[in-house]
């Protein structure tokens, strides 16, 4: 196998995880509580967040292929002790080991295979490829996943410890870097000053960073209120597993057009598209009634398989080699803390004048704040000849 065709067969079976659709009612029926079982979904919310920076500060100067390689045997470790865990701290620590695989994977992986290439433009079309299949995994996972647990309660535990084996075997096979790449790593203080000065130099990314925070904040907003949209156009529950399904593989879509998309229209039409698309994707849903509006989410999902990739390749244009993991993780944390942020006040807002009327308001704020970015997050990179 080609060295890209092995870094494909990694990254499918590294996000094949089969317990995602069930793990609440796991979480449930094990502790017999429903607050315990939200708390734990905190436990990895806010796990995720801690692990984000040190991640990529580990990646910049550990290496690329070493710190996916601990975040996989952390995976290891998180589900073996979903599998077999009944007591909340148990349960809490494998949350933990969960997030921290998470965070050593998020943008290393990016970086990884930026770092194997030596084409950007092959980096692009890759990178999109990859991320749909990134999002193909976790839909025939999710669509599995139930009936499997329908059948064994540890099936869905041990076919993600498999898959979890086989990212870790083709993992290992690739190389640490491309051939003549420099073997030096810098220390985490210079990684923290390279980082700055890609934030805040010349060519800063940090309006760039804050676009696209924005718009996946966005996009992930109307993702995890998913449930309560379909709930309220009145759908049957037994649809929702369907949907979400389908949700990943517009996602897969989204990553694997992302290259095309920009070559045709450019980064900053299509980010601008991106922005009206959203807002106004949610101003509708405030106003649909009909079981139609089922299918809005879709276009949500589409676009954040699109800006996913399009974010990491423009990152690893503009930032200096030594900190693109860090910037990457800098990006994740901006974007859970505005989560964490829009979900309480969208919670506030549902409750105190409907769903719908927060959607709307919610799409009008998305237009209110990223328009405005858009002119600064391209100012400084009038070199990029696809923009």
């Amino acid at each position: 196998m080609s060295l890209i065709q092995r870094y494909a067969v990694y990254r499918l079976a590294s996000n094949t995880v089969f317990y995602l659709p069930v793990l609440i009612l796991v979480f449930r029926l094990r502790l017999d509580s429903i607050e315990l079982a939200l708390a734990l979904v905190s436990v990895y919310t806010v796990a995720v967040a801690i692990a984000e920076l040190p991640s990529g500060l580990i990646a910049d100067t550990l290496g690329y292929r070493a710190t996916l390689a601990l975040g996989l045997v952390s995976a290891l470790l998180g589900t073996l002790l979903l599998a077999v865990g009944q007591s909340f701290l148990m349960l809490a620590l494998a949350q933990v080991f969960s997030a921290v695989a998470f965070s050593l994977r998020s943008g290393t992986e990016s970086v990884y295979l930026y770092d194997l290439l030596a084409n950007q433009a092959l980096y692009q079309r890759y990178e999109g490829r990859t991320s749909a299949a990134n999002y193909i995994a976790l839909s025939i996972s999710s669509a599995a996943g139930s009936v499997l647990y329908s059948l064994n309660s540890l099936a869905p535990f041990a076919l993600t410890l498999i898959a979890a084996s086989v990212a870790l075997a083709f993992l290992l096979s690739l190389p640490h870097r491309r051939e003549n790449a420099s073997a030096r790593r810098p220390s985490p203080l210079q990684v923290v000053r390279q980082a700055s000065l890609s934030l805040i130099g010349r060519r800063g990314v940090l309006p760039l960073l804050s676009v696209f925070a924005l718009l996946l904040t966005a996009t992930a907003l109307v993702y995890w209120t998913y449930q309560l949209f379909l709930d309220h156009l009145g759908l049957p529950t037994s649809l929702f597993g369907l949907l979400y399904a389908v949700g990943f593989i517009a996602s897969a879509s989204g990553s694997w057009v992302a290259e095309e998309l920009n070559k045709w229209l450019g980064f900053r039409s299509t980010l601008l598209l991106a922005i009206l698309t959203t807002s106004g994707t949610m101003v509708v849903m405030g106003s649909a009634t009909g079981w139609w509006a089922a299918g809005l989410p879709l276009v949500t999902q589409f676009l954040t398989g699109y800006l996913l990739p399009s974010l990491r390749y423009l990152l690893q244009e503009r930032a200096n080699s030594e900190s693109r993991a860090t910037l990457l993780s800098l990006e994740s944390m901006m974007q859970r803390g505005l989560l964490t942020m829009a979900t309480v006040a969208f919670g506030v807002a549902s409750s105190s004048v409907g769903l719908d009327r927060a959607l709307q308001a919610a799409g009008v704020v998305v237009l209110v704040l990223t328009l405005p970015l858009l002119p600064f997050a391209f100012r400084a990179q009038s070199d990029v000849s696809t923009i």
